[in-house]
């Protein structure tokens, strides 16, 4: 990769990293679900149970929807994050898994383990992504934030 091709790299994520930063999210314990209407932000772990993270990428929960029932969803985290410089970035699109660029080495919900490739041949970086963050039950299905 070209020195210019690596800077334009650094200069987007310096430019997106403050919209791909965990924000704290406030949320009243007196509510409940039913009096706010639908499934609140962060509601992937409170929602959605007996989850699975294939190395293939792909999110699978037994999910509640609005009216309590459960119900499948998979979610394809490759259309969740982007890879740069070994680096895991939430990106909408980000097709982070794309030509074996990264791997899903391990899943501890809702704690994702990544190893990645750098620019620099035979390099990698290992992440540790909090996937409550920017992934949300919307009423039953899984769906990324970013």
């Amino acid at each position: 990769m070209q020195l210019s091709s690596i800077i334009q790299s650094l200069l987007a994520v310096a430019v997106m990293a403050p919209s791909v930063l965990a924000t704290p999210v406030a949320v009243s314990e007196s509510s409940s679900l039913e009096e706010r209407g639908n499934i609140m932000k962060r509601s992937y772990v409170g929602t959605c149970e007996e989850c699975t993270l294939g190395h293939n990428g792909f999110l699978k929960c037994q999910c509640k929807k609005k009216d309590g029932k459960k119900v499948s969803s998979t979610l394809y985290l490759n259309d969740c994050f982007v890879n740069v410089d070994g680096f895991v970035y939430w990106r909408r699109g980000g097709s982070f898994l794309s030509n074996y660029s990264c791997i899903v080495w391990d899943y501890s919900h809702p704690i994702m383990w990544t190893t990645c490739n750098t620019n620099t041949k035979g390099m990698s970086r290992d992440t540790k992504i909090n996937l409550d963050e920017k992934i949300h039950n919307i009423d039953g299905q899984l769906q990324c934030h970013v």
